[in-house]
């Protein structure tokens, strides 16, 4: 069997969000991918997977501009 070549491999780092985008509590992580662009994940447990998904294939975009702001 032939190779297809290099262009048809998936870089997984590519793929993992930027840690300076990420808020994480004990059962949440928040990316913060655009400034219009978020992805919300809840696990009982607090593990949470970097695995690309349909959607977004690749997260680690340029740090946009946010703040985070925490009630109690």
């Amino acid at each position: 069997m032939s190779s297809l070549g290099g262009q048809f491999l998936f870089n997984m780092e590519k793929s993992k969000t930027n840690p300076a985008c990420i808020v994480k509590g004990d059962t949440y992580r928040i990316s913060v991918l655009t400034e219009r662009l978020i992805r919300i994940e809840y696990n009982k447990k607090g593990i949470f997977v970097d695995t690309p998904t349909q959607l977004v294939l690749f997260r680690n975009f340029p740090i946009p501009k946010f703040t985070v702001n925490q009630d109690s």
